[in-house]
């Protein structure tokens, strides 16, 4: 197995604030593979293993000063992977993993651009996999250890199978490997729909309300200036909605 992506060797167990739970340890999904028997590239394994180690060191500073409710920073991905990928193409590894992490807390807005799609770096990540590996005839799983929807519609065609595992527990690493070796069933029940874009969702209007003052705004076919009068009539105090209100 050709194991990429930060997330799979920092595997997220669970949220943080009233998300949290205290536990021993957490298994990710590198050691969870080779618990179940997976051998790994070895030369992603060791840049990675290495990678995690330094992102750790250079975010415990920032994690010290962090408030217990506030979510965690999580390691860069690397930079410059793309010569690694394509010999992994080439050797004995007849499938990639990539694993997406996404985390949340109490007090924090999620993000479009951060949270909801691909960041620049993952997306380079997983079309360079995409393509090395479909050229080789191998096939390209994306597991995602996440807390909440993201958009896959641009993406989709380059895994062959999508995973969501949520946030799985301090076991999440061999959970995922017994999933992927097929010793349970994953079900494919969502518990929430995945809209196809931000628009399809029913906050993603980008309403702004300050002081009765509202911008950017079309929903249900009334404009700025009709629903500015339905708030008036109401007696709304003033209030502020942040465009960027994706639950979480």
């Amino acid at each position: 197995v050709a194991l990429v992506g930060a997330t799979s060797y920092n595997f997220i167990a669970g949220g943080k604030g009233s998300g949290n739970v205290n536990r021993p340890y957490v298994v990710d999904l590198r050691d969870g593979l080779l618990n179940n028997g997976f051998t790994l590239n070895e030369a992603l394994d060791k840049r990675y293993t290495k990678h995690i180690e330094a992102e750790k060191k250079r975010l415990a500073p920032q994690k010290a000063l962090r408030q217990w409710y506030v979510y965690d920073l999580l390691p860069n991905e690397i930079q410059y992977l793309h010569d690694d990928i394509a010999k992994a193409a080439e050797s004995d590894s007849e499938v990639a993993i990539i694993t997406i992490g996404r985390n949340s807390s109490e007090a924090f807005d999620r993000h479009i651009e951060r949270d909801f799609l691909l960041r620049p770096d993952e997306e380079a990540l997983l079309t360079a996999v995409s393509r090395d590996f479909h050229k080789a005839g191998k096939k390209v799983i994306v597991i995602l250890n996440i807390c909440s929807p993201m958009e896959i519609a641009s993406w989709q065609d380059k895994a062959d199978a999508i995973l969501v595992c949520w946030m799985p527990g301090q076991e999440g690493g061999n959970s995922v490997a017994d999933v992927l070796l097929g010793k349970v069933s994953p079900s494919g029940k969502l518990p929430t729909t995945f809209p196809i874009s931000y628009e399809d969702v029913r906050s993603g209007c980008s309403a702004e309300v300050e002081g009765m003052a509202i911008v950017e705004v079309k929903q249900d076919g009334n404009t700025a200036s009709e629903i500015k009068s339905i708030l008036r009539d109401m007696r709304v105090m003033p209030f502020r909605v942040s465009k960027y209100c994706l639950g979480t």
